[in-house]
């Protein structure tokens, strides 16, 4: 009694239907298609229109949350994709950590290069300043990103932008008028990222360098 009073409906669906089609939206409008060749009146237009209203709002909603989440959802998503994270193995363990500085050292030194001579700045030349206000803005809009060498976590630039503002400030314009960028400034934890799998040079290295978060907002 029961098959015979709701039967078993096969509905095909395919991975290029919109979001928003569902097997019942799908079997509501071959149904509608069948009146409309009859030329009978279908009274289930309005239903069919909800349910794909419905179904575009929880849609965006979904992907509303995806969005929310930041990029991490995102990147994850990519290294499962690429396999770059599919296991717990270190680089380490594969590659000599001395091998892996030597081979960065190697493509990221040029041994015809020179420090460039500072330039004098006549008497009376305007030199830019930054403002202590355009500084805590900066500060205080701090996103959530890791820190560098130095350890100094976005939060603490972020929650005390108001006291670091001006210390930070008076650096900044130090540096330009010295045209220097100080030597701590430029330290950077570099992480070796795999650019394929498996993994058996370090030309497949990629090095992605983290710098310290006061040099980012320079």
């Amino acid at each position: 009694m029961h098959d015979e009073s709701c039967p078993l409906i096969k509905i095909k669906v395919s991975s290029r239907d919109p979001p928003y089609m569902t097997p019942l939206i799908k079997y509501l409008c071959r149904k509608r298609n069948k009146n409309i060749k009859k030329g009978h009146e279908y009274e289930i237009q309005e239903r069919l229109n909800n349910l794909i209203r419905k179904n575009q709002t929880r849609s965006i909603r979904q992907e509303n949350r995806k969005y929310e989440t930041g990029s991490k959802k995102w990147w994850d998503i990519v290294h499962k994709i690429t396999g770059r994270k599919c296991g717990s193995q270190n680089v380490s363990s594969i590659l000599s950590p001395t091998a892996i500085n030597q081979h960065f050292k190697e493509i990221n030194t040029d041994p015809a290069y020179s420090i460039p001579q500072r330039i004098p700045i006549p008497p009376g030349t305007h030199v830019p300043a930054l403002e202590v206000h355009t500084v805590q803005r900066f500060l205080a809009r701090q996103k959530r990103t890791a820190p560098g060498q130095d350890g100094l976590p976005h939060w603490m630039w972020r929650d005390f932008s108001h006291l670091l503002a001006l210390v930070i400030t008076k650096l900044f314009n130090r540096s330009l008028q010295e045209q220097f960028v100080p030597c701590h400034w430029k330290l950077a934890n570099v992480t070796p990222i795999p650019k394929e799998t498996p993994l058996t040079n370090c030309n497949q290295l990629r090095p992605i360098s983290l710098t310290n978060i006061i040099i980012r907002l320079n």
